[in-house]
This record gives C-alpha cells, structure tokens and sequence, in this order.
C-alpha cells in the first residue's frame, strides 16, 4: 500500500476492508481519481494474488462493465453475473472468486435491481466490487448493502512527496493542478500510466485550445467522434483550462476573462449532451462561441 498515493483517510478506509473482506464494496471518486486502479489493488490483495499478475487470466475472476456502443449496463450483462457466481470455484480460501462491476452507477434500474438479490444473499466465497463517480445514481438498497470507500484528492505536498525526489518539482506542481488532486491522474500524467484516457485527453485539449477554428474541427471528426470520447475531451478541457486560470488570475486580466467564459461554454456544452442534445449541434456551438 505504500506504492498507492492516496489520502489518508482513502487509506483508512481500504485498510479497515482488508482487514476483513468481505461481501460487497463500493469505491466513488471523481473522473481520473484511480477507482480502477484501487479495484485493481484490493482485488489482488483478497485473492492472494502477487501485484504483477492479470487479475484478467485468474479463472474466478469476472469484469463488467458498459459496452462502448450503449448508453448503460444492461440486465443481460448482470444475469451473466448471477450465472458465473453458480460456477463451483474450488479452494479452502474464504475469498477465490471476484466480481468487479465498473462504472455501476451506469447500470439500468432494471439491472441495479436484478443484481440487488445477489449483493443481499451473497456467497462467502465471493466479493463485489463496484465503481462509481455518483452513489446517488445507484438505489439505496445497493448503496447499503456494500462498504464504502471514497476517494479524496490529495494535497499538492501530498502528490510533491509521492515523487519528490526523483521528479522537477514545477511539473508536479503543473500535473497535480490539472489533476484537480485525483490520484490516478496525477500518476498518468507524471508519466506513471501513459494509456489513461483522461491523460491523452489532456495533452489534446492543449493542442486544441493552441489550434485555429478550422484546426479545431477537423480535429473534432478525426479524434472525438462520439459522444462517450467527446465527454472524456470535455473533462480534459475544464481541468486544462481550470489550471489556466488558476496561473493567469493575477497576471492578465483579458484572458482571464476568456478563460472564464470557455469554462461556462464547456459547462453548458457538457449539459447539453446530458440532455440529449445532437453531438454536432455542440460542437458547432463549441466552435463558433470558443474565443481562446
């Protein structure tokens, strides 16, 4: 656990589950604050696996998570679920076998609600986990029925400590602004994790906002396509320009107004494709009305 950077109280909260894991478990936290990776870890840990191995190639092991063409979890998705728990797993290990719903809170109610019995009269030798960016859009009866552990940001001497010796103290101090303090992030972009989405989002929203009108939109068809990759861009841009104005605020009055004014833009865009609005209306509103 000494290799995590996370808060201390992330940390008192995993360490009181590993102490005695059991049933279910449920882990929110914010976009890039490393759920996945916090998955990962105590999946490993109440398996007896060693870090280096693929929880993906253990045999009693069973991910779920949204497919990139739908918009939820399905119920389909869970009775896989409930058929694979069925399925002997030898051993005398308490826990040998482990199911890892991702992103739960984009489960369909119908799907929340058929696998409620399961997380109710769970088997002993099995563990949930479940990830989530909002408990509110999980039933309560979920939410009971699992321990929680909540993901903090961490502090900037927090995240200056995690690497402090070995890293240039003014890129951790840039990495760890655009992470906003969530976890996972700020290790992808301090070049931990060179696949996270959000990272590569990042470094295109800095091209993006660099880039001329017309730049911009041919870059929005070539990369950013649907909306799923289009919300991950989004993110990337309020953090990118958070952290703009943030090193601006007291330097240059003009652009800091500019900046202002791309983060409601974004905002309302994000908003609008929260309420079904075309994707290309957005973008073409986003590229008409952006004045970086």
């Amino acid at each position: 656990m000494r290799n995590l950077l996370i808060h201390p109280k992330t940390k008192e909260q995993l360490q009181m589950y590993l102490k005695r894991p059991s049933g279910s478990i449920l882990i929110t936290g914010t976009s890039g604050s490393g759920k996945g990776y916090i998955a990962s870890f105590i999946g490993h840990k109440i398996l007896g696996l060693d870090t280096s191995e693929e929880l993906s190639s253990y045999p009693y092991y069973f991910q779920v998570k949204r497919e990139s063409n739908k918009k939820e979890i399905s119920v389909d998705q869970v009775r896989e679920i409930v058929s694979f728990i069925k399925l002997k797993a030898p051993g005398k290990e308490n826990i040998r076998r482990l199911v890892l719903i991702e992103n739960a809170d984009s489960m369909s109610v119908e799907a929340q609600n058929a696998i409620l019995k399961t997380l109710e009269e769970p088997n002993s030798d099995t563990a949930f986990i479940l990830t989530a960016t909002y408990e509110k859009s999980l039933l309560p009866t979920i939410v009971s029925r699992c321990q929680k552990i909540e993901i903090y940001p961490v502090t900037q001497d927090q995240a200056l400590n995690y690497h402090g010796s070995t890293n240039d103290k003014n890129m951790l101090i840039q990495a760890w602004k655009l992470s906003q303090g969530a976890p996972g992030l700020f290790v992808a972009l301090i070049g931990e994790w060179d696949n996270h989405p959000l990272k590569i989002a990042i470094g295109d929203a800095k091209q993006f906002i660099r880039s001329s009108t017309y730049e911009r939109s041919l870059f929005f068809e070539k990369s950013y396509a649907n909306k799923e990759k289009f919300l991950v861009f989004m993110e990337a841009m309020t953090r990118v320009l958070a952290a703009l104005s943030h090193s601006l605020a007291t330097k240059d009055s003009k652009k800091t107004a500019k900046i202002v004014l791309g983060r409601r833009l974004v905002y309302e865009s994000v908003e609008s494709l929260n309420m079904n609005t075309s994707l290309k209306l957005v973008k073409l509103h986003l590229l008409h009305n952006l004045k970086l």
